[in-house]
């Protein structure tokens, strides 16, 4: 006799999509401080996130405070997950306390994925997860900088000439 009440269930997986890079840690470190230094401090919400955008294998950061921008790559280790590109917005505040507490050690493991961004820090047997926000009115980069050419330096830097007039007086 077969027993009614017994339901048969199923294990679905769903597989998520991520990206796996391993990178240098004090090389990451010092470009997380350098594009963080870029976003605003103030209320204005939009302009206190930092775009995370890898593609391939090469590692983009890009911050703006609405008068100056930084972006700043750097090739990575080959992306071990299953997305070849993906983009992530997170505050920056996350992401320079990120920078106080990892120390030792030589590289990092980032898994990034389109909601998340998690490091991995062997060295130290800690994994740190910072979940992505919207990107919301977030300027667009290419407007921003296709103006300026920089050849091969990794970092970019422009700058609002109203800007640089009042730092000039």
């Amino acid at each position: 006799m077969k027993n009614a009440n017994k339901k048969s269930k199923k294990n679905i997986e769903v597989e998520k999509d991520f990206a796996l890079i391993t990178v240098d840690k004090r090389k990451l470190l010092k470009v997380i401080r350098s594009t963080a230094s870029f976003t605003s401090n103030g209320k204005f919400g939009v302009l206190d996130k930092i775009r995370i955008k890898l593609k391939d294998d090469v590692l983009m950061m890009w911050a703006t405070d609405g008068n100056r921008a930084i972006e700043t790559d750097f090739r990575v280790s080959e992306n071990e997950g299953n997305l070849k590109e993906v983009e992530i917005m997170v505050f920056a505040r996350l992401l320079t306390g990120l920078c106080f507490n990892v120390s030792n050690g030589d590289f990092i493991r980032l898994n990034i994925d389109k909601d998340s961004i998690g490091f991995d820090d062997f060295s130290n047997n800690v994994y740190y997860k910072i979940n992505g926000c919207e990107i919301g009115n977030f300027p667009d980069i290419e407007k921003v900088m296709s103006e300026y050419d920089y050849g091969e330096n990794a970092y970019r830097i422009a700058f609002n000439r109203n800007y640089m007039e009042q730092m000039k007086r």
